[in-house]
Parts: C-alpha cells; structure tokens; sequence
C-alpha cells in the first residue's frame, strides 16, 4: 500500500498591506550562486510575460521550475474557474500550496515526486511561486474580463 506524504502551505503575497509582516523566503540560503538566481529569476518572469492564458503560465513555470527544482508531476486547479492543469505523474510525495495575491484566491498547486522535498527545495519553490502568482493574477483577471464582455 502506497503512503502519501502532503504538505499544503498558503502562499500569500500582499504588497498593498504593510501593516502584516510577509513571509519572506530567503532564496539565496536555497541557492548560493547569486548570478545563476538572478539569471533563473530573469528567465522565468521572461517566460511568464509571454501570455495571459493560466494554461499555458502554468506549463512556462513547470519548465523553468524543473531545470531548479526536480517534481515528476504539477497540479494546477482553481476550482471557482473551473481550470485544471495536470502535466507528469502523480508521485507518493507532494508540495501544496494554496496561493493567494491581495486576499484573492489564485488557486491551488502541487508538485509532485517520489522523494520528500527539502526545505531548501521548498525555498526554491516558494520564490518561484512568488514570481508566478502576480502573472497568474493577470491571467485570470484577463480571462474574468473577456468572459463578461457582450459577444
């Protein structure tokens, strides 16, 4: 019988309020090599700049997440738009996170492997989603605005 091992996190970014403190991931103790960060950081906003379409967001940050991070599989989903995006395999170890940009539920989403995730990893993860969300945010708000626009 398989064990499954599930972390879910909330990733909450909110620039407008100063008054909480944020969640601040501290990359550089994931990574020590600066210049391949911010080439990395550079590479995948980049990437996320190219489309308003959470689809294909999501299969951008799955490329450039896997060159830093390994995961066999990645699950988006946001439920109240009715999106589901699922590329790999699902694996015995999973990282979750619930993201939310401002107080608005972005989604959720999972990487997935057959070995635990470090916490360095999580770092990793957890800076990526940073750069993710706020081009998620986009997309969605796109998406919102050409669905309630007249035919």
């Amino acid at each position: 019988m398989d064990t499954f091992h599930n972390t879910l996190k909330t990733l909450e970014v909110d620039a407008t309020d100063h008054s909480k403190p944020l969640n601040v991931v501290h990359f550089d103790q994931a990574r020590t090599d600066s210049a391949s960060q911010l080439k990395s950081d550079y590479e995948l906003l980049n990437a996320l700049q190219t489309t308003l379409d959470p689809i294909k967001l999501i299969e951008l940050f799955s490329q450039q997440a896997q060159s830093l991070v390994g995961f066999s599989g990645i699950l988006y989903e946001h439920k109240k738009r009715n999106i589901r995006v699922f590329l790999g395999q699902e694996e015995t170890h999973n990282l979750s996170y619930n993201l939310v940009v401002e107080g608005q539920q972005m989604g959720n989403l999972s990487l997935y492997r057959d070995s635990t995730f470090s916490d360095k990893e999580s770092a990793v993860v957890e800076h990526l989603l940073c750069n993710l969300v706020y081009s998620l945010r986009n997309a969605l708000l796109y998406m919102d605005a050409v669905n309630s626009s007249p035919p």
